[in-house]
């Protein structure tokens, strides 16, 4: 189920439900994904890309900066905040309205 996020015109999509669903959702050219915050009332966006070598590409919205991470366990370990989401069922892939 899918429930539209404040702020445009995107729609709070599928769900990250593991680790392996967001190397899946973020192969190739990646995506726009959110972390549902307070209940949903408000959202942190982020784009997450990760290549055919497994180097990931991420960009924070909201401070506007991008960080690189040549392994999987180097995101897990500096990205607490989206493991914790998945964890929670609060990631979600966006999808456009």
């Amino acid at each position: 189920m899918s429930k539209n996020l404040p702020g445009d015109q995107m729609e709070f999509g599928c769900v990250i439900t593991s680790f392996e669903h967001l190397q899946r959702m973020a192969a190739n050219r990646g995506g726009e994904f959110a972390i549902s915050l307070a209940g949903g009332i408000a959202r942190s966006s982020k784009s997450i890309k990760r290549d055919d070598d497994g180097e990931w590409d991420v960009h924070h919205n909201i401070s506007d900066t991008w960080v690189d991470y040549e392994t999987d366990e180097e995101f897990k370990e500096a990205e607490p905040n989206i493991m914790e989401a998945i964890e929670k069922g609060a990631l979600a892939f966006l999808c456009e309205l």
